[in-house]
């Protein structure tokens, strides 16, 4: 879904899908795509990733391998998009040692890191998010694990893996080389196949990147309505952008289908925890739909109103403080473009108060305060 929603064309996927991580990678170079559908991936397949070569000598500590067995987990759960709970963990990786997690996990950190320039970090629980929507004022604390503070609400236990690449080195990567593009050719048995890019990251390859435009768009609109958007409105919207539900979004060469409907997109959405459907009305308190369907295939249930909010991956990989600087930016855009129409520049200056003040619209229409990744 970088990733990653955004600067103009080169930089949004990667400003957005990867600021301060990022993506889960947001923005993956080139990352092997599991060859088996997902429904045919069961216990066996990830018992044979946690008992496979490790490369570490028999004498070495336990908590190391425990911690290599943890990433190479990690790592296998980022390749579908899942998050990885804490249950398995201990099934997985800790075995009867449970108590071991945090000294097992502050060393898969160091791999992960030092490795693949990448951290787990834990999602924020629907109890976490309702409270930075009633209180924004509130801030939520982390200890040094990366684990939640005791006396709020209770995490999720469930992790994902998110880049830390800094956005200079990702801007370097993004630049192509001819170097690469003559060694790509060479090593390409398919002379029909596009020109390759050239780069170090391989935008093409990687997410879907007209679904993360759209998934950008659609954590905007909902952060500038309050965090909160009923499904008439988004479906209004979306069709204001002439992208209606049946419209189809076209995914990458490297992609099992080609095309994919943005009904079917959302419910992806929904089920890699960027979107929340909550199901609302006198029925009760509002409960995710978790991408759940009515028997007719289609988002609806008669009598039964949805409204739609972020969710846990979008705070963990976006940020609201990114998706406003991406409307900020869009309109700053826009601003200058017109005042060029009719003769007149903004100077740096003029812009800067500009965005400044778009910031703060913002952050009010957002209900207080805009917080970075969590």
């Amino acid at each position: 879904m970088s990733r990653s929603a955004v600067r103009a064309n080169g930089q949004s996927q990667a400003t957005y899908s990867q600021r301060r991580h990022r993506p889960s990678q947001s923005q993956r170079s080139r990352r092997p795509d599991p060859e088996r559908d997902e429904d045919d991936e069961d216990e066996g397949t990830q018992n044979e990733i946690l008992n496979g070569e490790t490369g570490i000598d028999d004498g070495q500590d336990e908590i190391t391998r425990k911690a290599s067995a943890l990433v190479r987990l990690a790592l296998f759960h980022e390749t579908r998009r899942t998050p990885l709970r804490r249950d398995e963990i201990n099934k997985r990786v800790l075995g009867e040692n449970t108590r071991s997690f945090g000294a097992v996990y502050q060393v898969a950190q160091k791999i992960l890191e030092n490795t693949f320039g990448m951290e787990l970090v834990e999602l924020m629980s629907r109890a976490e998010r309702e409270r930075d929507k009633d209180d924004p004022e509130e801030e939520g604390g982390e200890n040094a694990t990366g684990l939640k503070k005791k006396g709020g609400p209770v995490g999720s236990k469930t992790y994902i893996l998110r880049s830390l690449l800094p956005e200079d080195l990702i801007h370097i990567a993004s630049i192509p080389r001819e170097d690469l593009i003559d060694l790509e050719y060479d090593n390409d048995a398919d002379d029909d196949a596009p020109q390759p890019p050239g780069t170090i990251i391989d935008w093409n390859s990687a997410d879907q990147l007209s679904g993360l435009g759209i998934l950008t768009v659609i954590l905007s609109l909902i952060l500038v309505s309050g965090h909160t958007m009923s499904d008439p409105e988004l479906k209004t919207h979306l069709k204001t952008f002439n992208i209606p539900l049946n419209a189809t979004l076209e995914l990458t060469p490297h992609s099992r289908e080609h095309t994919i409907t943005v009904e079917a997109f959302l419910t992806l959405m929904i089920k890699q925890n960027y979107l929340d459907r909550i199901k609302v009305g006198t029925a009760g308190a509002p409960r995710p739909t978790q991408g759940k369907r009515s028997r007719g295939g289609n988002m609806e249930e008669e009598g039964v109103s949805y409204e739609w909010r972020w969710g846990s991956r979008a705070f963990a990989e976006f940020g609201e403080r990114a998706v406003a600087d991406f409307i900020s930016q869009f309109m700053i855009e826009q601003i200058v473009k017109e005042k060029e129409e009719t003769g007149t520049n903004m100077n740096s200056e003029d812009t800067k108060k500009v965005m400044q003040n778009m910031m703060k619209d913002i952050a009010q229409a957002a209900g207080g305060r805009l917080n970075e990744v969590r």
